[in-house]
């Protein structure tokens, strides 16, 4: 007892300190989860978007995109693997690593309101947790591509 009287201002920090540290780190974890995935509304029907995002990224000098089929349930949901051997050969040459997060993912798919939605990785946010050479290839050479994929397809 007289140990936390003598110290009570350095149990108190210190019981300060652990809490804040608890709420920073589930305050961090809700935001990635609320933030990883993108969900974008499209401004076209499912039809259109599953026809039309594939067009647009093909536009794109040095993208592939294919179409998964990978066990999809009934319904409406699309989902392409898109890749450039522009930017996927400088990653896996410096980073091997980075192979299990390329080729980009969209998804396409109509939610039972009737409004058609694409998703993918929120690729901005995670090479920016990644850092070095792979985030400045997303963020100079991928995203704006990424953006132009979605011209026309998504609510402005």
């Amino acid at each position: 007892m007289k140990f936390i009287e003598r110290h009570l201002r350095l149990v108190f920090f210190s019981l300060g300190l652990l809490w804040g540290i608890a709420l920073t780190f589930t305050g961090g974890i809700l935001y990635l989860r609320a933030a990883l995935i993108r969900e974008i509304p499209s401004r076209l029907s499912y039809e259109e978007t599953v026809e039309q995002f594939p067009r647009n990224a093909s536009a794109i000098p040095g993208w592939t995109v294919r179409n998964q089929k990978c066990g999809l349930p009934a319904g409406k949901i699309a989902v392409f693997e898109l890749c450039s051997r522009k930017y996927a050969s400088p990653l896996l040459t410096t980073d091997p690593e980075i192979g299990c997060i390329i080729p980009c993912r969209t998804a396409i798919y109509e939610k039972p309101d009737g409004k058609t939605y694409l998703a993918m990785l929120n690729t901005g946010l995670f090479m920016r947790l990644i850092g070095g050479a792979p985030g400045e290839v997303f963020r100079r050479g991928i995203l704006p591509e990424q953006k132009r994929m979605l011209e026309d397809i998504t609510e402005k």
